[in-house]
């Protein structure tokens, strides 16, 4: 049997219906063709279409929701940072005063951390370090899970003046907390990377340069 499939407009990527969304759209299709003896029954039939259309909407959202997020962190994951970094591109392009700035954390020791510990302290690693995060940007910042151990922000409208007391800011506010579990205690170490939004450059060639940034950062510190 063919699976049915629905196509997400935002990431273009295919998921499968549940086999109770399948029931939905059925009995919502089959509505218009029950008998109605009575404006009463045309009613309940039409409040009963509505509930069912807006549950398989809410499905999937919930689904769309997902594919777009890290389940560990909450935060948005690769796909749903690269969609959030066009939409801002296409603004820069509109308002280049104040650009904006993209920077890339990366946690220096998680695969020593990894090694030495369990997965709670693992987890609890990259949960405090987007906590961290979260906490120290502006309500419209944008903050992601690109990779096992590398997180992104992005922070609209910021000068070039602003860019080095923001970056200061939040390498000292990742690197001076502590992960605490029981009896064990690891403190955060992470190296921050930068670079300037253009509007004449992609979002790949934006992370590039502000990888090349993280590894100029990494490299002091050895």
């Amino acid at each position: 049997m063919t699976a049915l499939t629905f196509v997400n407009r935002q990431t273009s990527s295919r998921a499968p219906f549940s086999f109770e969304a399948f029931q939905i759209e059925k009995r919502v299709h089959d509505l218009p063709r029950a008998r109605i003896t009575n404006i009463e029954e045309a009613r309940t039939l039409l409040q009963e279409s509505e509930r069912l259309i807006a549950q398989q909407k809410e499905k999937i959202h919930r689904l769309e929701k997902s594919s777009l997020t890290d389940e560990l962190t909450g935060l948005s994951n690769r796909l749903g940072f690269m969609s959030a970094l066009r939409r801002e591109l296409a603004n820069t392009r509109r308002n280049e005063k104040n650009a904006g700035l993209l920077v890339l954390v990366d946690l220096d020791d998680f695969e020593q951390v990894s090694n030495a510990y369990d997965s709670i302290i693992s987890n609890l690693y990259l949960q405090t370090t987007a906590s961290v995060l979260i906490n120290e940007v502006r309500s419209y910042d944008y903050v992601a899970r690109l990779s096992n151990n590398t997180f992104a922000v992005l922070m609209p409208k910021m000068s070039s003046k602003a860019t080095a007391k923001r970056l200061s800011k939040l390498e000292r506010a990742v690197n001076s907390r502590v992960v605490h579990h029981r009896d064990t205690s690891v403190p955060l170490s992470a190296s921050l990377g930068f670079t300037m939004l253009e509007e004449e450059k992609t979002p790949e060639a934006l992370l590039i340069e502000a990888d090349l940034s993280l590894f100029t950062s990494k490299a002091r510190k050895k």
